[in-house]
């Protein structure tokens, strides 16, 4: 009898410890700037030919993991002139799971999930000056999405920059505008299971500064900065159904192009989504450990006896 009774005992237990309750979690961000280009006061884009230095480079990196397993590529960069229409861009994937395919950009909106995956993109095409091959402007897309079904951990993280240094050769100060139309989304969601969790997060850069004959900065001519929602980082371990998105939303920088003056452009988008769940007791596992404890105290106090 003692020995049933502390066979049924270690049995609750082993039930007990067994019974995890995972979560299902959500997180996804994407940034995406479409007609991106210098122009005169009267809206013609600037051509290249007009500028006599310039060095100008963009780079992508992407990365994913999901459940221990990473997919990390190797950075890329490109120069301007590998960037034009046409000519593939600049384009980096890096997924695991039943993910989005290449360039998709796919918003998760059902909740729960359906699929479980990690998933980086970039793709950065067109120029932001007329090099002769089309009007068109530069069109830069970063996107990470995060899809969780029960226990599991997955992370994505995204980055576009492009960066030039100008040397003005007009005879005069010209009148310039620098236009571009900027959209993001952000998403994410958990089934409020206790351990679960969802980040996701996005910034957008761009700023033209002055420099002296030696590069060092001499001044700043605009700057705009925009985090996803206003926010860096939006979470929740709760129930939670949380989004934030913008546009599409035109901005235009109205500045003067000097002549013999020499310019930094940089741009940045950057996007991080990241979810888990971590398994934890459910209730009705705790009360059976709890009896399953109380029946071995039980069973070696009557061996004691």
């Amino acid at each position: 009898m003692k020995l049933i009774k502390k066979t049924l005992a270690i049995a609750v237990v082993a039930l007990a410890t067994n019974g995890n309750a995972y979560a299902d979690a959500i997180a996804n961000a994407y940034i995406d700037v479409t007609n991106a280009k210098f122009t005169n006061s009267a809206g013609v884009t600037l051509l290249a030919s007009n500028f006599n230095i310039l060095n100008a480079s963009n780079s992508s990196d992407v990365s994913s993991s999901l459940n221990g397993v990473s997919n990390d590529p190797i950075g890329i960069t490109k120069t301007i002139l590998d960037i034009q229409v046409g000519t593939g861009g600049l384009d980096q994937y890096a997924a695991l799971g039943t993910a989005p395919a290449d360039n998709a950009f796919t918003i998760i909106t059902s909740t729960p999930p359906s699929d479980m995956f990690a998933a980086s993109d970039t793709r950065l095409e067109g120029t932001l000056l007329d090099f002769g091959f089309g009007d068109t402007g530069a069109h830069g897309q970063v996107y990470d999405g995060v899809s969780l079904i029960g226990n599991a951990l997955g992370t994505s993280d995204a980055i576009i920059s492009s960066s030039s240094q100008l040397i003005f050769t007009a005879t005069s100060t010209l009148a310039a505008i620098f236009n571009f139309t900027l959209q993001d989304y952000l998403k994410i969601w958990t089934d409020g299971t206790l351990g679960s969790f969802a980040t996701a997060k996005g910034q957008f850069n761009v700023s033209l500064d002055t420099l002296d004959n030696n590069n060092n900065l001499t001044g700043n001519v605009f700057a705009f900065s925009q985090d996803i929602g206003n926010k860096a980082t939006w979470s929740t371990t709760s129930f939670g159904n949380q989004q934030v998105g913008s546009g599409p939303t035109n901005r235009q920088f109205n500045f003067n192009l000097v002549s013999g003056q020499r310019y930094a452009f940089n741009l940045l988008q950057d996007t991080y989504a990241t979810a888990g769940s971590v398994g934890v007791p459910e209730p009705a596992s705790l009360a059976l450990l709890g009896l399953g404890l109380l029946g071995l105290v039980m069973s070696k106090r009557k061996a004691i006896s």
